[in-house]
């Protein structure tokens, strides 16, 4: 793995961040993956959500699936969220925004400049929550509505802003 790019949101308080840096996005790696760790939003139980710039547009239409595993402290239980027409993708669910809540995502996606097929995500993560409770993500999703190359990643909350974040992005060549 390379180190391809490096960002700290610190008080960013703006309600999208746009990861749209060219070395992430080209044909020189086949895998990128990103780390965002120390992510705290402005608001409380929100979700981290993405949208794909593909083919120079971004996507904001229905067609967005994905499916996400969240088991978390408090339960035995294995809760999923998944669905076939939202205009995003939901990876993170649950998010505190006290002090001590922190939160840590790991995406990784192929051949971003490739125009013959769809762009897909895979993510892992753990997530902080308000009712004190830690919960792992484990989740796959992608955007039907084009083939177009991936050139942007943009990064929003459900609700409020974000306010911190650290990210580094990584690319490997098989």
């Amino acid at each position: 793995w390379v180190k391809l790019a490096e960002h700290t949101l610190s008080g960013y308080n703006f309600d999208t961040k746009d990861l749209d840096d060219s070395a992430m996005f080209t044909s020189t790696y086949d895998r990128y993956r990103i780390y965002i760790y120390d992510f705290q939003p402005q608001s409380d139980d929100v979700q981290l959500r993405v949208q794909f710039k593909l083919g120079g547009v971004f996507r904001t239409d229905t067609n967005y699936e994905h499916h996400t595993m969240m088991p978390s402290s408090g339960s035995a239980n294995y809760v999923s969220d998944s669905s076939a027409g939202n205009n995003f993708i939901s990876l993170l669910k649950g998010c505190g925004n006290a002090s001590d809540e922190r939160h840590t995502l790991i995406l990784e996606y192929s051949l971003p400049t490739t125009t013959g097929h769809w762009h897909d995500l895979m993510w892992s993560g753990i997530t902080m929550r308000p009712d004190n409770d830690v919960g792992v993500v484990n989740g796959v999703g992608y955007n039907r509505s084009s083939t177009g190359a991936l050139t942007t990643l943009r990064f929003f909350t459900s609700s409020g802003n974000i306010e911190n974040w650290h990210l580094v992005g990584y690319g490997l060549k098989s």
